[in-house]
């Protein structure tokens, strides 16, 4: 068996999770969801979850055998969703409710009342240390900081820039990119301090991610169609990156060699290498996706004996048809 990963490609346009390959980019398989809108993924990688914005729920794939194994009734509108680095809980924003709820992932049920956060939350993300949920609210331009011991809100909003949408966090925990689509900038705040500093991006930033070494931060620009690259120890732009129409989310491998982009009007992924900032591949063949995410996926690749067994067959099949051809050459 070869460990690679499966991305899962959420469109909502025809109610479709795409799963490809990421070895060679290659549709596997889909998944029938009604309505679905962002992904998360367990740190094991034997569960997705996906939000429905449409239909109140979360649902629950087995990414063993990619179907649907139950849906979890959340909040209202629910977008963005987050899981914690030992897999236990995943929060989800309800984005009419302006709450999270949270899920038990034993269980797959919620555990507690929902927490009450800004005003139309966008995206929740869970840093990877310590105890700490960083929340968008795209109204308020704001972010809210959740203790995940406690599930409470601790302190005031901290003010971003204008319609914050989609959020991450360094792998250290130490700060967070907020893309801010209505005023094309990236807010940055030091998780010490909570200080914030303001970088200047490409047309209607709608997603951003770090790679997992936490030394750059990749921006999704919308509107211009293209991705920023912000060098998180400076925290300016080193390079923009041409991709495809409306690009809305992004997503980095877990060994930090490529992004996905999904790009939501050219019906596309584009395979960003991050060691060379060239787009190395376009996938084709979806529609309107908007998110992204990737769990481990075992490939079959025969053993050492196997590879022996064929080389036999090939061998003996290669002598037969020599015979076969002698004979008929003796019969002229």
């Amino acid at each position: 068996m070869v460990r690679a990963e499966k991305a899962y490609v959420v469109s909502p346009t025809n109610n479709f999770v795409s799963v490809v390959n990421t070895a060679n980019n290659t549709l596997i398989g889909t998944i029938a969801i009604t309505g679905p809108t962002r992904v998360a993924i367990t740190p094991n990688g034997t569960k997705a979850y996906i939000s429905q914005e449409s239909a109140n729920a979360v649902s629950v794939i087995d990414t063993l055998s990619d179907t649907v194994l139950r849906t979890v009734a959340v909040g209202l509108a629910p977008r963005g969703l987050s899981i914690t680095p030992d897999g236990s809980r995943v929060y989800v924003v309800n984005s009419t409710s302006n709450s999270l709820s949270v899920i038990d992932t034993a269980t797959d049920t919620i555990i507690g009342s929902p927490i009450t956060v800004g005003a139309e939350p966008s995206t929740v993300a869970v840093a990877a240390v310590g105890s700490r949920a960083y929340v968008s609210n795209q109204t308020a331009g704001t972010v809210s900081v959740v203790n995940t011991a406690t599930d409470t809100v601790i302190g005031t909003p901290i003010t971003v820039g204008s319609s914050p949408t989609r959020i991450a966090v360094t792998p250290n925990g130490s700060q967070v990119y907020v893309a801010n689509q209505g005023n094309d900038t990236v807010s940055v705040i030091d998780t010490s301090t909570l200080s914030v500093t303001t970088v200047s991006v490409g047309l209607s930033p709608r997603s951003v991610a770090v790679t997992p070494d936490g030394t750059k931060a990749y921006v999704v620009n919308g509107s211009s169609n293209n991705v920023s690259v912000i060098d998180t120890t400076l925290n300016s732009v080193i390079a923009t990156i041409g991709v495809g129409s409306a690009p809305r989310g992004i997503r980095v491998t877990s060994d930090g060699s490529k992004a996905y982009v999904t790009n939501s009007t050219g019906n596309s992924l584009s395979v960003i290498n991050t060691s060379t900032g060239s787009v190395d591949a376009t996938v084709a063949g979806f529609a309107g996706p908007v998110d992204i995410a990737f769990a481990p996926y075992l490939m079959a690749v025969p053993t050492l004996s196997q590879w022996a067994m064929i080389a036999l067959a090939l061998l003996l099949g290669g002598f037969a048809l020599s015979m076969l051809r002698h004979r008929r050459s003796m019969r002229v």
